[in-house]
């Protein structure tokens, strides 16, 4: 039963987030992530780390691209004792319609 709510709020989310609205969330969530992933995740940045680059880079414009499904919500994970309150809403928000986004992406390109 939860992971049938999970799933529909997700979709959900997708289709109240139009992608402009979707660009938004990410260009937050990216500033969200510059203040607390950086050095790792930003190739340019001194004591940047292969594993973490394999994942996402900050440096690149479709950073996200990079993340999995699987991934995406271990982002959280790494706010919990460093992000602030605001930050953990924002950047899941992004979450939540970056997921939805791709469900709706691979059944119209099916």
């Amino acid at each position: 039963m939860a992971v049938t709510l999970v799933i529909a709020s997700a979709v959900g989310a997708a289709r109240a987030a139009a992608p402009a609205d979707l660009v938004a969330l990410r260009t937050g969530a990216h500033n969200v992530l510059l203040g607390r992933c950086v050095p790792c995740h930003r190739g340019s940045a001194d004591g940047a780390k292969n594993k973490a680059l394999a994942v996402f880079d900050l440096d690149r414009a479709e950073w996200s691209q990079t993340v999995s499904d699987e991934r995406l919500p271990i982002l959280m994970d790494r706010l919990q004792s460093t992000g602030t309150p605001a930050e953990r809403a924002q950047v899941q928000q992004f979450i939540d319609a970056e997921l939805a986004y791709r469900v709706i992406a691979r059944g119209q390109s099916r």
